[in-house]
């Protein structure tokens, strides 16, 4: 059931990307540094708040519509906390309580269904879904599997040496990060390992991390330095924020000397 749920979460990710950008981000009088106004149902999405901090953990409340699956750990040199949530089914306003020391914050929050996704709209100015050609319906130009015909994949020409073929469709698609990342193809390209920093860039300066291909897949990069294997956190089941050098998949993770 997970994984089929993925799988619909993966396939509409250019129906919904639009559905990110439209976010409250305040720096002035609110302590919400980052909220988004509506997600996809099954979506991974965050909320950053702007706390000092010696302000101990803060007690969050999220309705059934909604899970809390994690949060930055105590204690924190920095004024940015973030919280790691799922949007569970769909509903028009899904409120976060953040339980602040100078008082309650409400987040709230609009859940799409996939049917809702696929709707037609202008969200501020936005037309949606985001997929091309825009405001049109998507002809079904391919009813069926047109290469391979299935033949070669039961005579296969030589032996398959990968071991590929030893595991499902769902396992290998399950491979891929989840589509609510915003993840880029580089680590830290300007200052390299977290550890090691641009060593990594003599032997070979385009992007020389080493990867574990084994199944199950890890979603972890191997210095080609040291060895060691980055991020810190587990990200494959929803840590997101464990270690010395946590990366979420958005942004400022594997840090070298900060930076």
């Amino acid at each position: 059931m997970m994984r089929r749920d993925v799988r619909r979460s993966r396939l509409m990710v250019l129906v919904v990307a639009a559905v990110w950008l439209p976010a409250r981000m305040a720096w002035g009088g609110s302590p919400v540094r980052y909220a988004p106004d509506v997600v996809g149902e099954g979506r991974i999405f965050l909320v950053a708040l702007d706390v000092a901090p010696e302000v101990p953990q803060i007690a969050v409340t999220v309705p059934d519509s909604l899970v809390l699956f994690d949060r930055t750990p105590l204690p924190t040199a920095s004024r940015t906390r973030k919280y790691y949530f799922r949007a569970r089914k769909p509903t028009q306003r899904a409120e976060i309580v953040f339980g602040l020391p100078s008082g309650k914050v409400v987040v709230p929050v609009t859940i799409w269904s996939f049917e809702d996704l696929r709707s037609f709209r202008k969200l501020k100015g936005v037309l949606l879904p985001r997929r091309w050609p825009l405001g049109e319906r998507l002809p079904e130009l391919k009813q069926k599997q047109t290469f391979p015909t299935g033949a070669e994949t039961k005579q296969p020409k030589r032996k398959d040496r990968s071991g590929w073929l030893a595991y499902s469709d769902d396992d290998i698609w399950a491979m891929q990060p989840d589509s609510t990342i915003p993840r880029w193809h580089w680590t830290n390209i300007v200052h390299g390992c977290p550890v090691h920093g641009r060593a990594i860039y003599r032997k070979r300066s385009y992007y020389p991390w080493e990867m574990d291909a084994t199944f199950p897949w890890r979603w972890k990069i191997r210095c080609p330095v040291g060895g060691e294997e980055y991020p810190s956190n587990d990200f494959a089941h929803g840590d997101m924020t464990s270690g010395p050098f946590p990366d979420d998949g958005i942004g400022g993770g594997c840090l070298y000397k900060g930076n």
